[in-house]
């Protein structure tokens, strides 16, 4: 069975990848136990020049789901601790304030989206970013490798980001990810798991 090519830091990324959330999340929390193999990729898109492409209303929905568990799964202080110092090393400063902990379940899940989704939003900023549609013919795709390669809804539409990003500036499709659902679909290059 072919599988897909799993590429290591030391291996020159082509000009645009998709990059999914959990990709952008391990390389945004250095708590993360993926953080190592996706920050590598992560300096390597930002010293190249490296077009990051994203369907952005499926990032940020992937994105609430991982950030709502994690304020659930955290301590109060854990989750702010970890969101202010993703947003020191993301600009370079501390703030001056901190932010004030939420007590309730809701209030920690809405702190929790909130702070990541403007973080993820800040962490991409430094490179070039290419936004692709969720149109009906990415979703055709989609549906078809859910059924070829058995991937859930969101995974298969990252695929089809990939392979729309190949069709488009030639080359294999290329994926930052740190998500293993994607190491047994033949010809995609995954970045962020080695």
């Amino acid at each position: 069975m072919a599988r897909a090519t799993l590429k290591a830091a030391s291996d020159r990324l082509p000009g645009a990848v998709a990059v999914d959330s959990s990709f952008l999340l391990a390389a945004i929390y250095d708590t993360d136990p993926r953080h190592g193999a996706a920050w590598p990729i992560y300096e390597q898109m930002v010293a190249s020049g490296v077009t990051a492409v994203v369907c952005q209303p499926l990032l940020l929905i992937e994105a609430w789901n991982v950030l709502r568990r994690l304020a659930l799964d955290l301590s109060r202080d854990e989750l702010r601790q970890m969101i202010e110092d993703s947003r020191e090393r993301a600009i370079g400063q501390r703030a001056l304030f901190r932010d004030p902990l939420p007590r309730s379940d809701a209030a920690r899940r809405e702190y929790a989206m909130k702070a990541g989704e403007a973080l993820l939003l800040t962490w991409l900023a430094p490179v070039p970013v290419a936004r692709v549609r969720l149109t009906y013919r990415l979703l055709a795709s989609a549906q078809r490798s859910m059924t070829r390669w058995g991937l859930r809804s969101h995974d298969a539409t990252w695929l089809a980001v990939a392979q729309e990003t190949a069709r488009t500036v030639g080359g294999r499709p290329s994926l930052a990810t740190v998500d293993d659902d994607f190491d047994r679909v033949d010809g995609l290059d995954v970045w962020g798991r080695r």
